[in-house]
């Protein structure tokens, strides 16, 4: 055996006749995890399951694969560098840049489009639509990769106080909230 372990983390696309997939896995045994020991045991692993017509790969490893042939490649979990900290003006300009394309924000699924018209919106001094602004920008800089906690309290906020254009003219309570978002979108610290 080349390698076995514990899967940590996976993620399935279908494309029609090929199929990715990638896993992150702890190695635990097999033949190649010496390979692995020196970076914490953590192993990425990405997949092409090629059928000869259209895949029929149904999203469960539990359930046989048919006719379908895997090859990929497998090595230690890459490191992602972080990427810079922008603004609202500098995402509702920039869609190219956007490492995701839609946002849950209150449980909604909201598209790349949909959030624009909310970053371009006026906000007319609606406390909501001004926290779900900087909410918006605090998101994409960390799906870009960096980390701000205040992101979960500022959502509870605006999910508590009638969410996006509630039309809310006191904070209560959310300003510093706020504040901290727009300093962590202007390249600064998130606490």
């Amino acid at each position: 055996m080349l390698l076995s372990g514990n899967v940590l983390d996976y993620g399935i696309s279908d494309l029609g006749n090929n199929d990715l997939a990638d896993f992150r896995l702890l190695a635990t045994g097999g033949s190649m995890k010496p390979l692995f020991d020196s970076v914490s045991s953590e192993v990425a692993a990405s997949m092409t399951l090629e059928g000869d017509s259209v895949s029929s790969y149904p999203g469960s490893f539990a359930a046989p694969w048919n006719a379908l042939r895997a090859k990929g490649s497998i090595g230690p979990v890459p490191v992602i560098e972080p990427v810079e900290s922008h603004t609202i003006g500098y995402w509702k300009n920039h869609p190219e840049a956007w490492p995701v394309s839609s946002l849950t924000l209150c449980g909604d699924l909201l598209s790349q489009s949909q959030l624009i018209d909310v970053l371009k919106s006026p906000s007319r001094k609606d406390k909501t639509l001004i926290m779900a602004k900087q909410l918006i920008a605090a998101m994409l800089n960390e799906a870009g990769g960096n980390a701000c906690p205040t992101i979960v309290d500022a959502e509870n906020w605006l999910c508590t106080h009638g969410g996006i254009g509630a039309s809310r003219r006191d904070w209560d309570g959310g300003e510093t909230l706020k504040d901290t978002l727009d300093a962590f979108n202007n390249g600064g610290s998130c606490s």
